[in-house]
């Protein structure tokens, strides 16, 4: 089963933008991501993304890092954000 630990709202604009894991006191090993405002790119290798290389997510869909059985750890700890066009925001639900 997931509880959610800690939220985040994340504006996601022309600098690519990593996640802070909220509350800090927590580890969260699952993710749950709302793209709202515009499409974004992300990338989890430890290079950044542009807007035109990294996994592409239209505004209105998620991004889930959910799955009970997985740790998702590294992908929180290691993903970084680029908008595509203009601003973007993500709601981020961290669970355990």
């Amino acid at each position: 089963s997931l509880n959610q630990t800690g939220h985040q709202q994340l504006t996601v604009s022309n600098t690519a933008v990593s996640l802070t894991q909220s509350p800090a006191s927590s580890t969260p090993r699952h993710a749950l991501i709302y793209v709202g405002g515009d499409s974004i790119r992300w990338r989890a290798d430890g290079t950044a993304p542009t807007a035109s290389i990294g996994i592409l997510v239209s505004a209105g869909a998620y991004i889930d890092w959910t799955d009970p059985s997985g740790n998702y750890g590294g992908l929180i700890d290691n993903a970084q954000f680029i908008r595509v066009t203009t601003d973007a925001t993500l709601d981020i639900a961290f669970l355990t």
